[in-house]
């Protein structure tokens, strides 16, 4: 492979990579988001307030772990 060809390759690797991970994050996000509206319309007591019942939404602990999965692939 000349090296053109590789600086092309590898921009596009990065340009891959940059994307997939921002599309990741921001599936993350919206995973914790949508768990806080859910307890939001349950009642529960908000995070900001003292309340602890996020801790018990699954949509908010699978948003924190792909979140944090980024971070380790990296």
């Amino acid at each position: 492979m000349d090296p053109s060809t590789a600086g092309h390759l590898d921009f596009y690797i990065g340009l891959c990579l940059a994307v997939g991970s921002s599309a990741f994050i921001g599936s993350s996000f919206i995973l914790k988001k949508q768990g806080l509206l859910r307890l939001a319309q349950k009642g529960s007591t908000r995070a900001g307030q003292g309340g602890h019942a996020y801790l018990k939404e699954s949509l908010w602990w699978a948003g924190l772990l792909s979140s944090k999965s980024v971070v380790l692939v990296r």
